[in-house]
């Protein structure tokens, strides 16, 4: 469990830890990491520390995107979440709004952005945009129809019904 979109820590994780094997059978413990960003905003005009709006864990790899719109790249390394790579490009919504809310989140082994905007009203969304993460390069492209699948989402998680 990871949870965003608070200042201090940046992040905040309760993770699995895996103490001892006995016998048969593995015995785990779940912790509590803080995890304090010091890094620059690349995309804050006055330079802030990064703080996380939404988060998703793909391929035993995290991946969070900032208040600002840089997507980081977090590895855990000696026990610690460590940034190891931050995009050259930002991720905001295409059009100007009121208000827009933006979700990470894994379809089909791929990650898409998905930004619901409102554009006249905080309470209706009046338009969506995603977008699919491209590796290396962590770019956002533009993706015009997802194909045979349903994706909801909703203020606290972003879920893909099982068929």
């Amino acid at each position: 469990l990871i949870l965003s979109g608070v200042s201090s820590p940046a992040l905040i994780a309760y993770c699995k830890n895996q103490l001892s094997v006995d016998g048969s059978s593995l015995i785990y413990d779940y912790i509590l990491i803080n995890y304090e960003c010091d890094i620059s905003d690349p995309f804050d005009a006055k330079r802030k520390c990064m703080q996380f709006t939404s988060i998703i864990k793909f391929e035993g790899v995290y991946f969070a995107l900032s208040l600002q719109g840089a997507l980081v790249v977090i590895q855990e390394i000696n026990s610690r979440l460590t940034i190891t790579s931050i995009s050259s490009s930002r991720a905001v919504p295409s059009v100007s709004s009121r208000f827009f809310r933006e979700y990470l989140v894994e379809l089909d082994g791929e990650i898409l952005l998905v930004f619901l905007i409102n554009q006249k009203s905080d309470r209706v969304v009046d338009r969506v945009e995603v977008f699919r993460l491209r590796f290396p390069d962590l770019k956002w492209i533009t993706v015009e129809m997802i194909r045979g699948k349903t994706l909801f989402l909703d203020q606290s998680r972003a879920m893909l019904p099982e068929k």
